[in-house]
């Protein structure tokens, strides 16, 4: 179960889709019996009522269902991906070099070159097991940054985290740019696994194993911290030191890849060193700040989703139990 201020932003992360869809509408073929746009269309009308409802409490924020929501939200993403590749090919089949005109695109939808929401054989490759999963992760995390608004919880453990991550001396040193560029690569960490529970089913399975890992590692924490931390202030200091416990070393780092559930080890280690090349690419990488400091940055971010993720599950299974009744898995 999320906080209302995060079912608020989803709601305008759902708006603003529906909103950037709408030329998508009208592609359809109902005399073919294609009317998956508007099937999608409608689900999201019903979406966003039901989050309206859930921020204004007059809907149990338990009774969302957020699976359903990220299918959606993929769903609409493929569609979106697919209907901008398929502009494209009408405009090479026409011999252009610039963008089709309105008009054009118009025209090319009533002729049925552009239906994105119906797969063809080629964006039905665009699987999770296959294609460049490692660049979709990476541009889907880059759209939550742009979009989505972290948390006010989640921006103060982001700002708690380089300067836990590299020591107190190293961060002193750095200038305002560089530590600008240390809090951007935790944000963008964080933003990967947001990424990955969108885009990936196995993501939000919450009956692997790996859970006890990590859940091991928050009860500790949460255990070091009860006598020097309030009440108030002890869910975020045990969130901040079992992140920081993770981006740690490289076998805890190994851990955390291996323990969420999820892409494979070897998929969150490539979009580490992809995310990692890109910044040398663009010459924006923090030079002081060396490459494996770098990748305990990333994993720092990594893991303050993952943790609050499993604390917020814990939590709902406690309420659940509390009021006697069977927890939603």
């Amino acid at each position: 179960m999320l906080g209302l201020q995060t079912y608020n932003t989803r709601g305008r992360q759902v708006r603003a889709r529906l909103e950037r869809m709408e030329p998508i509408r009208s592609t359809d073929r109902p005399d073919e019996g294609h009317t998956e746009a508007q099937t999608w269309f409608d689900e999201g009308a019903a979406i966003l009522t039901l989050l309206a409802e859930v921020v204004h409490q007059e809907r149990d924020p338990r009774s969302v269902d957020e699976g359903a929501i990220r299918r959606w939200q993929a769903e609409g993403r493929a569609a979106e991906l697919r209907y901008q590749r398929k502009v494209g090919e009408a405009g090479d089949l026409r011999h252009r070099e610039s963008a089709l005109s309105p008009e054009e695109v118009e025209q090319a939808i009533a002729d049925g070159e552009i239906r994105p929401f119906v797969k063809d054989d080629e964006s039905s490759a665009e699987s999770f097991s296959g294609g460049d999963l490692t660049a979709k992760i990476l541009d889907q995390a880059v759209i939550f940054l742009r979009e989505l608004e972290p948390s006010a919880e989640v921006e103060h453990c982001i700002l708690g985290g380089p300067s836990i991550v590299l020591g107190e001396e190293t961060w002193d040193s750095l200038t305002p740019e560089e530590r600008d560029a240390a809090l951007s690569i935790c944000r963008i960490g964080w933003a990967v696994r947001v990424a990955e529970l969108e885009m990936v089913p196995d993501a939000s399975d919450r009956v692997r194993p790996g859970w006890l890992v990590i859940g091991k590692v928050v009860s500790d924490m949460i255990d070091q911290y009860s006598d020097v931390a309030s009440d108030d202030s002890l869910p975020v200091t045990a969130v901040i030191a079992s992140a920081h416990l993770f981006a740690s070393q490289p076998s805890t780092i190994k851990g955390l890849y291996e323990s969420a559930p999820g892409l494979s080890p070897e998929i969150r280690w490539s979009v580490v060193h992809r995310w990692l090349a890109r910044l040398n690419e663009r010459e924006i990488s923090p030079s002081r700040i060396r490459a494996d400091q770098q990748a305990s940055l990333f994993a720092y971010g990594y893991a303050l989703g993952v943790v609050r993720e499993f604390c917020l599950v814990a939590q709902e299974r406690g309420d659940a139990e509390r009021e006697g009744r069977e927890p939603r898995l």
